[in-house]
């Protein structure tokens, strides 16, 4: 190897090698660099752009290996499954409700005025469709070419009129020699109808806002171009469907003999003839499914029909995730978990994305156009708003023992857990179970327990503690406002309940009565004691039914004036 490296080089094992000497390459030598050929160069080309591109008509035509615009409308017009899918991500976006906010949460400036004005534009963004209506048609323009496209309607005085919706797929973008697109005052963006230019607008007089820009040229990458391919192959399958349902029901490749003959005298002429022949025949899906005579072809099945679902519903699947929305409906079996799941997926990485953009266009709108900087527009999740308040109502009905664990679980559709389906309360920061209470549940009214009325008592728990040894014990707080608890069950009651109680109570007398039972004793916590005491006394002199009804008349009961009860009868 010594003598390698002066045959290559010129020079001698002894030299020492100058790594920085531009002739010295090593053993991979990496060779001068190519002079720049355009050395007054300030700011790199942001992609290759083409020679004489803007002179090309066809928006698009620029970029290679791009799927042209009015394929890209043919698919989505003619296949079912992104129908389906793009009309499901329209009713979950326009149907949610949108509000203009402060750009700073913490900004507590009345803004009223400014809202309104806002608020009266966006009802009727083109001055001719309501919101809903213009955003769904606004969303087809994403969905179909990635192309959000909104001309700036002018009034007679300059101010904002309306936001007109363009087709997306008629606008090309201009651009200068580095592959910027070209700023005001110059024309950026150029309408191409019927292969010749029919306006030219720039940037603050036409909004042209893709969601996913591809790295060659400004124009996005849409769902509907993300799957060109499997759904190419879906509509040829659906042809293929359609032609043996309506053209025929025969084997696909049936032959039967018209005559016989013997294929074995056939010259490679006739042979060749005969192909050619029956492959133009079986071209299309219409004369395939019919039945073809071959000389001593005898009948034969090549191959049969076969009906599944498996391959649209793995192109389904394909469609929702590029479009954005949930797959569910295209599952065989789905439990409701699994469902709620994919719902949450779906909304984060489907609706997001789309609600986002929309909130970004037109909150620009707002602070250039109008000139409200400090304000934004919002589109309101009521869904996720209605789970919070889902979610703070169980935690509230499993802090007061309404509920346990496994009972919410149910609900999510998820399994039971172990020791869920205990009932437990929140005392300070302990969760303690209802059944570690014991005496620490009191009756609130005074008297004397009857298990008969039970059902009508109304219990109060008092706060406790978790002592040292593991045991329940009460507080301080609770003992000093045992005092309070029949002034609280007063002030608490509700009108209802007392009549409801009066009632049963009357029930109560009336049966007794009849038994010729004792009517004094009768003990229910819903009814003020001064009341009981009232009626008790007044017993004694019950000489008929009439009586016991009198006797529980808010009139009677209101006569003692030491009694202030007014407040159970208004």
């Amino acid at each position: 190897m010594g003598n390698i490296i002066p045959l290559i080089y010129g020079t001698t094992p002894k030299k020492t090698l100058n790594t920085q000497d531009e002739s010295f390459g090593g053993t991979t030598p990496v060779g001068k660099p190519m002079g720049n050929l355009e050395p007054n160069r300030t700011l790199p080309r942001v992609y290759d752009t083409k020679a004489g591109q803007n002179l090309l008509l066809a928006p698009k035509s620029e970029i290679a290996g791009s799927i042209p615009f009015a394929t890209l409308d043919f698919v989505a017009k003619n296949t079912d499954l992104i129908m389906i899918a793009e009309n499901i991500l329209l009713n979950q976006i326009s149907s949610r409700k949108w509000d203009i906010v402060s750009s700073d949460p913490e900004d507590k400036t009345d803004y009223s005025k400014e809202v309104k004005i806002v608020q009266k534009f966006l009802k009727h963004p083109d001055k001719e469709r309501t919101y809903c209506q213009w955003v769904r048609k606004a969303l087809k323009n994403i969905i179909r070419y990635d192309a959000f496209c909104v001309y700036k309607r002018k009034n007679k005085k300059g101010g904002l009129y309306g936001l007109n919706i363009v087709d997306g797929k008629l606008i090309k973008i201009l651009t200068d020699s580095n592959g910027y697109k070209l700023i005001a005052p110059q024309k950026t963006y150029q309408q191409i109808i019927n292969g010749s230019v029919r306006g030219e607008w720039t940037s603050e007089e036409l909004i042209y806002a893709p969601m996913s820009e591809d790295i060659v040229g400004h124009y996005g990458v849409s769902a509907v171009e993300r799957i060109i391919v499997s759904t190419l192959k879906y509509l040829r399958k659906q042809q293929f469907d359609y032609a043996y349902f309506k053209e025929g029901a025969y084997p696909d490749g049936g032959l039967y003999s018209l005559k016989s003959n013997d294929q074995s005298q056939w010259s490679p002429e006739d042979i060749k003839m005969f192909q050619a022949n029956w492959d133009e025949t079986m071209s299309g899906a219409k004369e395939r499914h019919s039945l073809k005579f071959v000389p001593d072809g005898g009948f034969q099945r090549t191959k049969d029909y076969h009906w599944d679902t498996i391959h649209e519903e793995w192109i389904g699947k394909l469609v929702c995730a590029s479009i954005g929305v949930s797959s569910s409906a295209f599952n065989k079996q789905i439990n409701r978990a699994v469902a709620d799941t994919e719902d949450r997926q779906q909304t984060e990485t489907g609706l997001n994305p789309y609600i986002r953009h929309l909130e970004d266009i037109i909150t620009d709108v707002i602070q250039v156009d109008f000139g409200f900087e400090e304000l934004s527009f919002k589109i309101i999740d009521e869904k996720l708003e209605d789970q919070q308040a889902k979610v703070d109502k169980n935690v509230k009905y499993l802090t007061h023992g309404a509920i346990n664990v496994n009972e919410i679980r149910r609900e999510e559709g998820k399994e039971p857990v172990l020791g869920g389906d205990t009932y437990s309360i929140q005392v300070g920061n302990a969760i303690v179970p209802l059944e570690a209470i014991g005496k620490a549940v009191t009756v609130s009214a005074g008297g004397t327990d009857n298990s008969d009325n039970i059902s009508n008592m109304e219990t109060e728990v008092r706060d406790i503690n978790i002592g040292d040894s593991g045991r329940v014990t009460s507080s301080d707080t609770d003992k000093e406002d045992d005092k309070n608890v029949d002034d609280k069950l007063k002030n608490e009651a509700s009108k209802k309940e007392i009549k409801k109680a009066l009632s049963n109570y009357k029930n109560f007398l009336i049966k007794r009565y009849k038994a010729n039972k004792n009517l004094v004793g009768y003990v229910n916590p819903a009814i003020p004691e001064d009341i009981i005491k009232t009626v008790e006394v007044g017993l004694d002199d019950v000489k008929g039914l009439g009586d016991i009804i009198n006797l529980l008349s808010p009139d009677k009961l209101l006569e003692d004036e030491n009694l202030d009860e007014k407040k159970y009868w208004l």
